[in-house]
């Protein structure tokens, strides 16, 4: 039996459409090694060499453009056998509640919640914003069945499982009209003499910045804090219209920086990481509906971002 997976075939037919590995672990948000893994071991089950390398990208061999006819029939195939599982198996009209951090939630996911649904006709998730601290208090409650939230997470016991679902980097933000646009990166130093505009408390953000500020033997109080907002949105319209610095993900204005109303800066000394997690409790029943969906979040040949 040849151990082909679904995943292997998604990889391939994505990178047979965008003739690029690079490109195709970008949409991915894989890094370029894994998705090359996956080529490699369908290439060993099949005994083909699938791509060849050309000047400007890759291109499928002849029993590359074999391969990919049969597995977009196979995907076609599997998703609508998925499909008609779902009424089998109770999908029909379960309702799924997600609570995820601005960042993410705001910005990214939404693309994840319409593809799950373009996958799932019948399943329904509602998707419900909020910070880290509240996140994890809804988690410990029973609240919210699935958590996507900042990390660390040493507050939640060994009660719960926990996923990385994707990486981001923590940036400075600011206006197209500040001197600092034009920069690439800001010390901590220079941070502290311009004016700040902070998130309030809970938000895994700031959470993270003041370990950035710890390890450096900083804190809050040194900076010239002139704001503190309640959501990404109003620090955004904050920075715009020159009130100031702020700190966001990259992720989270990714669209701003696309069309240059904001300039992200990253901090002198190294980019700061910020890993988002997929939490759940375990022991407990678990709908049809959130096994699919943490299935599809998890899976890396999904892709999940905006």
């Amino acid at each position: 039996m040849i151990a082909v997976n679904s995943n292997q075939l998604e990889v391939f037919c994505l990178i047979a459409r965008v003739k690029s590995f690079s490109k195709a672990a970008r949409l991915l948000h894989l890094s370029q090694p894994a998705v090359s893994a996956q080529i490699r071991s369908l290439e060993d089950h099949l005994g083909v060499e699938l791509f060849e390398r050309q000047p400007q990208g890759v291109e499928l061999t002849a029993a590359g453009r074999v391969v990919y006819r049969y597995a977009t029939q196979i995907l076609a195939l599997w998703d609508s056998m998925e499909k008609h599982l779902d009424s089998l198996c109770g999908l029909h009209n379960e309702e799924l509640l997600v609570a995820a951090s601005s960042c993410l939630g705001n910005y990214a996911l939404p693309c994840a919640v319409y593809d799950f649904g373009q996958k799932h006709p019948t399943a329904k998730v509602r998707l419900e914003i909020a910070n880290r601290q509240q996140i994890i208090g809804q988690l410990q409650d029973n609240r919210v069945q699935v958590g996507i939230v900042e990390g660390p997470l040493e507050e939640l016991d060994g009660g719960f499982k926990i996923k990385e679902v994707a990486r981001d980097t923590l940036v400075i933000i600011a206006a197209p009209q500040s001197p600092w646009a034009e920069r690439q990166t800001i010390s901590l130093e220079d941070l502290r003499t311009e004016p700040f505009i902070l998130r309030e408390k809970g938000s895994g953000v700031r959470r993270a910045f003041e370990q950035v500020l710890a390890d450096h033997g900083l804190s809050l109080e040194e900076l010239n804090i002139t704001a503190e907002l309640g959501s990404m949105d109003a620090v955004k319209s904050a920075v715009q219209a020159g009130l100031g610095l702020s700190l966001s993900t990259r992720l989270a204005v990714k669209s701003e920086l696309r069309r240059h109303s904001l300039y992200a800066l990253e901090l002198a000394g190294g980019s700061v990481t910020i890993t988002h997690y997929l939490v759940y409790r375990t022991g407990c029943y678990q709908s049809a509906v959130t096994r699919k969906f943490i299935q599809f979040i998890t899976s890396p040949g999904e892709q999940i971002f905006c």
